[in-house]
């Protein structure tokens, strides 16, 4: 019985066994248990995470999940995803679009007869501030920031007050050192009379002129408009111009006026207000007691004549600076681009005279120690008159000049080269960068205002010849801060011009004398430099290194950095490792070196802006043209091997996943792609033209001006610094459109949406590991983010 019942047995085990089988591939069945982004609320160009989930482990061979978006023109996924043999999940990427407003989008994963969904929000991107744009009010001067200041002036009480002119400010130094906003909020624009100074806005002031009670008025530029605030109420005033820019209204009211970009302002001893009509060529008074308005120099016509003849019958040519001298009523003024200083006598009367007071027409520096009618003075902005001595700012290159009004010989004040070089200089070798704004104090010290180097520098000597007094030292008194150390926010940019992102998000930034580092977001620091201008510090720490302005700045896969030293005509590279620096390129072609890439190989790709060509710089430093014929710039055509054709002041540079190379080619108003495997050369944005056009349609038939920066997403979108024309373009599939930037220069504060917020020189711009937008805006000396 035993033998006969076995067969039964065993089939029926086999049966059990085959059954358990069956049912257990039944239960492990996969379905699409969950999809999730992440975030799920993302601005456009901003990438999100998706990640699919199934029930069950996947099979061999893996499971293909179908994906899809209802609103794919906003955020579009690929069309499936793969879950590896073994795993439960897969991840996706999102890619989102510009829209015009909030949309929903709905994403779908599909395995077979189950789906889940998972909800997406692509909003329009807003503009907020990643770094720079600290104010340091209420702190030593010295703690604060400037942003491009031009021009200064005393009260009685020795409160000094400056225009902060890209920071639409005009910030006010107490005797004790501290500094406070006198007027404006820090934005573009005109928003009425009357109101508050310190909720006025502005348009990037200059000339500022003060009386002895603390009054003051303010040259508001692109307003055309010039300003007062009254001490006793606080409250601003238009005292010259309506707003429109031309020429009209002599021997009316000063409010109904139209002037064109008033610049220096100067009082006379019976408090008329004089400034230079600047884009009329004219300079103008408007009388303190009746508010009429009248030209007093300059026929409105540019160029230069007259000397000699009646002051209103010569011939100006943009009027900048403009001073009195107490003693004897005369006016100097700054007549820029005809390269001298006119001295106009006899205001008040009946013969008004105008001649050359200094200044031979040329642009060149020279004639120290001999008459200054005789003297080349460079492109003069400013001037003071001061015991008997009229000093001129930016009279040669970073010079400041003196003439004596006895003898008329001019001399050197302080300045050597252009450049910064520190503090405590002795003035003779002291460096500034557009020196603009004179002031004396009642010590009889020199107050200097330093305009790209973002300070007001004090020498401090009553001497005639400042430099020939032993110990006598250059040093900043208000400005020039880093924040080191701190929130990004919580320091001073000192002309950003490059970016660079790494893997994780960190970026540095290249500006004057230094390249700086935002680690996390949340702390600035220096990494390259000390501020001064030079060329020192090879094979040490790249700290105590000394370089000029590093128009270009990236970093390879290692992160070594590499930097384009623009003056010093040099890439040097600072290793990851040691942080020490040395040069990698010495090209004795270079002439004008801007922005730089690096391939995954370690090669550099160096623009020269000047000799018209890109270079690639290999590890050891060995250089090669790849586009751009050596000092022939031009345009010739695109279909032709890249190394045949002309570039015109190429800017900026980057580079694809496959090697090919998109250049910036601003000269000619195009972006430029060198396709690596034919080795030609193709136009993909710009006509060539100078102009702002083409939104929506495709990118070649659209008008950029001036491109520079360039940067890559990983999906193939090219983002370009459409510097003139003050946006963040972008193409995509072929056609552009604006991503960021209003067409209209300044600052109109954050929180507002990319394409309705100002950009005041969109240079360089960059896209963080998960494509935020980061844009270096070189006039409002901020970087600032899209998100």
């Amino acid at each position: 019985m035993k033998i006969q019942n076995e067969p039964v047995k065993l089939a029926g085990r086999l049966a059990a066994r085959l059954c358990v089988i069956v049912i257990s591939t039944i239960a492990v069945a996969q379905t699409v248990s969950s999809v999730v982004v992440s975030p799920n609320s993302v601005p456009a160009l901003v990438f999100s995470n998706g990640t699919v989930t199934l029930s069950a482990p996947a099979g061999v061979g893996g499971v293909g999940v179908v994906l899809k978006s209802n609103k794919s023109f906003a955020a579009s996924v690929p069309a499936n995803v793969t879950v590896l043999a073994g795993a439960t999940t897969a991840t996706f990427q999102v890619t989102t679009h510009p829209v015009g407003g909030p949309i929903n989008a709905t994403i779908s994963a599909t395995y077979k007869a189950s789906s889940q969904t998972a909800a997406l929000t692509v909003r329009v991107p807003l503009m907020g501030n990643a770094a720079g744009g600290y104010l340091g009010d209420v702190q030593l001067a010295t703690h604060a920031c400037f942003d491009y200041p031009l021009y200064g002036g005393f009260d009685s009480k020795g409160n000094l007050f400056i225009s902060d002119s890209s920071g639409d400010r005009i910030r006010r130094i107490a005797p004790n050192g501290k500094i406070y906003t006198a007027a404006g909020v820090g934005q573009l624009g005109y928003n009425g009379e009357g109101i508050p100074a310190n909720t006025t806005a502005m348009g990037f002031p200059k000339g500022v002129a003060v009386n002895a009670a603390g009054d003051f008025w303010y040259a508001d530029y692109g307003n055309n408009r010039v300003r007062k605030v009254a001490v006793a109420t606080a409250l601003v005033n238009t005292v010259a111009g309506n707003g429109t820019r031309g020429y009209t209204g002599d021997n009316g009211a000063g409010t109904a006026a139209e002037i064109s970009q008033p610049d220096g302002l100067a009082l006379d001893a019976a408090g008329n207000l004089y400034f230079s009509d600047s884009g009329n060529n004219v300079v103008r008074v408007v009388n303190g007691s009746t508010g009429v308005i009248t030209t007093v120099v300059g026929n409105g016509i540019a160029g230069f004549s007259g000397d000699g003849g009646a002051a209103t019958s010569a011939s100006l040519n943009n009027p900048r600076g403009i001073a009195f001298d107490a003693a004897t009523g005369n006016l100097y003024v700054v007549d820029s681009l005809n390269y001298r200083i006119r001295v106009v006598t006899g205001l008040g009367t009946g013969t008004v005279l105008i001649n050359t007071f200094a200044g031979n027409g040329s642009p060149a520096t020279s004639g120290d120690g001999g008459l200054a009618v005789a003297a080349s003075i460079g492109v003069p902005r400013g001037v003071l008159v001061s015991n008997n001595i009229v000093y001129l700012s930016q009279a040669g290159i970073s010079r400041v000049r003196q003439v004596s009004i006895a003898t008329g010989i001019i001399d050197v004040v302080a300045g050597s080269i252009n450049g910064y070089d520190g503090e405590g200089n002795p003035p003779a070798s002291a460096q500034f960068q557009t020196p603009t704004g004179l002031m004396m104090n009642a010590s009889g010290n020199l107050l200097i205002v330093d305009a790209l180097n973002n300070r007001v520098r004090k020498i401090n000597s009553t001497a005639a010849v400042h430099e020939m007094i032993a110990g006598t030292t250059v040093n900043t008194i208000a400005g020039g801060f880093t924040g080191d150390g701190g929130a990004p926010n919580s320091g001073c940019l000192n002309s950003p011009e490059s970016i660079s992102m790494d893997a994780s998000g960190n970026y540095l930034i290249g500006e004057s004398g230094r390249v700086r580092k935002v680690t996390g977001g949340a702390t600035i620091s220096t990494v390259v430099g000390t501020g001064a201008f030079g060329y020192t510090g090879d094979s040490g720490l790249a700290t105590v290194a000394t370089m000029t302005i590093p128009l270009g700045v990236t970093q390879d896969g290692s992160g070594n950095v590499f930097i384009a030293d623009n003056w010093n005509k040099v890439i040097r590279r600072v290793d990851n490792a040691t942080q020490t620096i040395t040069t990698l390129s010495a090209d004795p072609t270079a002439l004008d070196l801007t922005m730089l890439a690096t391939d995954a190989l370690g090669n550099v790709y160096s623009v020269d802006r000047g000799a018209c060509v890109v270079r690639q710089v290999t590890p050891g430093g060995v250089s090669t043209v790849v586009a751009g014929v050596l000092g022939s710039c031009g345009y010739n055509s695109d279909g032709i091997a890249a190394t045949t054709a002309q570039l015109n002041a190429p800017y900026g540079v980057v580079l694809d996943p496959t090697g090919n190379i998109y250049i910036s080619d601003a000269g000619n108003n195009r972006v430029r792609l060198v396709t690596i495997s034919s080795g030609l050369i193709s136009t993909v944005a710009g006509t060539g033209v100078c102009n702002f056009s083409g939104d929506g349609g495709l990118a070649t038939a659209a008008t950029i001006c001036q491109p520079s920066g360039l940067a890559l997403d990983p999906v193939g979108r090219l983002l370009i610094a459409d510097y003139q024309n003050f946006r963040v373009r972008l193409v995509e599939n072929g056609k552009i459109s604006t991503y960021a930037g209003t067409g209209i220069p300044g600052y109109n504060n954050n929180g507002r949406t990319a394409i309705k917020t100002n950009l005041g020189g969109p240079v360089a711009v960059a896209l963080s590991p998960s494509n935020i937008l980061y844009v270096v805006d070189d006039v409002n000396y901020r970087i600032r983010v899209i998100q």
